[in-house]
């Protein structure tokens, strides 16, 4: 394969990231967990989730243009 990179719009991410916090689904994936029912826990997962989405503001932005 050659050299390539895969990119992605940070903030459609970000956005993608709270809706998933939002819904029942982080609840379905924590519930799955040894961290089941323990509500601090869930706190702290959510809270790295957000930290991690916003860390990818820091990230290199490329400027495409069309050919």
């Amino acid at each position: 394969m050659g050299d390539f990179k895969i990119l992605i719009d940070s903030t459609e991410f970000q956005q993608k990231v709270l809706d998933y916090i939002s819904s029942g689904e982080i609840d379905k994936m924590i519930d799955a967990t040894v961290f089941k029912d323990n509500q601090e826990c869930k706190q702290a997962i959510i809270h790295g989730m957000v930290i991690a989405s916003m860390l990818t503001s820091r990230c290199t932005f490329y400027k495409l243009t069309g050919e």
